[in-house]
């Protein structure tokens, strides 16, 4: 499965968690070519349980149906069949052919859509997603904000709890072939234990509280890193230092993730070390020393 719909995987398992009564099973579609239901021998044989098509080309013939909802994430959907629930669209190509029925909502977010005009869609909604092609300030306005906020964070926290930051930033300075060892595995097994999360569907809420641990982490890490980069900075204050450093490591990123493939890894790799600091070191509480195998 692509990387990039990862984040969609899990919005999508969130807003099967939230919509009301969850369904009893989630069944994901992730490449290949599937059909999503074989002929129907008579008009009760349905199958059951919420769909979720990723990288795979999805087909629900005419003659057949499926009880829903069907959430697409990348791929592509053809529709010529009956759903009983809603069809969402995050990503990918749905197409809606003349003989297909959709009982619920057809609603449409990301993508490319195409619906027959003798298709029978009982509601059919669309979500408007602008963006800016010419990259006017505008949309680096959320960054800079973030990164301010980060920054005045990080100034506080070295001058207050500056052994937090001093841990963090030693361990990724001294063991950094450990940290980001640490940090890759982390962020693998994290993922993967989400959406095991996600697809039983009443662990949705500790998912969620998951994500928000995996961003307060990434956070810290990004502090840590900014520490020191900020304490090798002549004639400046620890503090300010230590948000100048925040500044400049997250506009280093942002520069080298600019580079093609390369760049990318590169900027989720120094991430992933600094998450691997912070959770080795226990959010800075402790100094990380490697274990030493005596001879």
């Amino acid at each position: 499965m692509n990387l990039a719909t990862i984040p969609l995987l899990i919005a999508a398992l969130f807003m099967l968690g939230s919509g009301g009564t969850p369904p009893g099973t989630v069944q994901l579609v992730l490449t290949g070519q599937v059909t999503l239901a074989s002929t129907a021998t008579s008009p009760a044989e349905t199958q059951p349980g919420a769909i979720i098509v990723a990288d795979a080309t999805a087909h629900l013939p005419a003659g057949t149906e499926v009880e829903g909802p069907i959430h697409v994430i990348g791929g592509e959907l053809t529709v010529d069949g009956h759903v009983a629930g809603d069809v969402v669209q995050l990503a990918g190509t749905v197409v809606v052919g003349p003989d297909a029925t959709i009982a619920g909502e057809l609603r449409h977010v990301a993508g490319t859509l195409e619906v027959d005009p003798a298709a029978d869609v009982a509601r059919r909604t669309s979500v408007a997603v602008t963006s800016d092609d010419a990259g006017g300030p505008a949309t680096y306005v959320p960054l800079a904000v973030s990164t301010l906020l980060l920054a005045l964070l990080a100034g506080w926290l070295a001058r207050s709890r500056p052994r937090l930051l001093g841990n963090v930033a030693d361990a990724v300075t001294s063991h950094p072939v450990i940290v980001l060892t640490v940090g890759v595995l982390l962020g693998l097994t994290s993922i993967a234990l989400i959406v095991f999360m996600g697809f039983t569907l009443v662990l949705l809420p500790v998912a969620l509280v998951a994500l928000a641990v995996g961003a307060v982490a990434l956070a810290a890490g990004t502090i840590g890193l900014g520490h020191a980069v900020g304490r090798r900075m002549p004639g400046v204050s620890p503090p300010v230092g230590t948000a100048l450093g925040v500044v400049v490591t997250v506009a280093a990123l942002q520069v080298v993730g600019l580079v093609p493939v390369v760049g990318g890894l590169v900027a989720i790799a120094v991430l992933l070390a600094g998450l691997g600091a912070t959770i080795l070191t226990y959010f800075g509480l402790a100094r990380f020393e490697p274990v030493h195998i005596p001879e």
